[in-house]
């Protein structure tokens, strides 16, 4: 019996702390086809998506390449009013990191954001019957639990 008691007390204890955590880290990532350094910049997103599979989302972006399409360039248009270099990776919208960066560059970056508050909270919900892998729909809902102005 007390054996269960130490369990279960130490299980409320935890319960805190991960309800304290950020779940998700997203990642934006700015290549194209044509450009030598996104390549190793590229392998450095992979790694640390490897890494951390259920804690990182990547979202990668051609720019100025036959992949290029109206979402990258209304990504670009969100982050930059003119020009801009790639490779770039974006972590939540807020820090950004130009150039070649490698994975140990990343792996700072991806701990410190998730490290930091979330000001919103997201909850994506799909009806089961509707959805398969081809075709369905999404419902997400978005809460901004912070005092300021949140955007993006």
């Amino acid at each position: 019996m007390r054996k269960y008691l130490l369990v279960l007390f130490g299980s409320i204890l935890l319960v805190p702390a991960f309800l304290q955590a950020k779940e998700v880290v997203v990642l934006e990532f700015f290549t194209a086809t044509w450009c030598p350094p996104c390549a190793t910049a590229a392998a450095g997103a992979v790694t640390l998506h490897e890494d951390h599979p259920d804690e990182l989302l990547v979202v990668k972006y051609h720019c100025n390449d036959e992949f290029s399409n109206s979402a990258a360039n209304g990504r670009i248009s969100y982050y930059h009013d003119g020009s801009f270099g790639i490779p770039e990776a974006t972590f939540d919208g807020t820090i950004v990191l130009s150039g070649s960066g490698g994975v140990s560059q990343y792996e700072s970056t991806f701990q410190t954001c998730k490290a930091t508050q979330s000001p919103i909270t997201l909850e994506l919900t799909r009806p089961t019957t509707a959805y398969n892998s081809t075709s369905g729909s999404l419902q997400a809902v978005i809460t901004n639990t912070s005092d300021e102005s949140v955007s993006g």
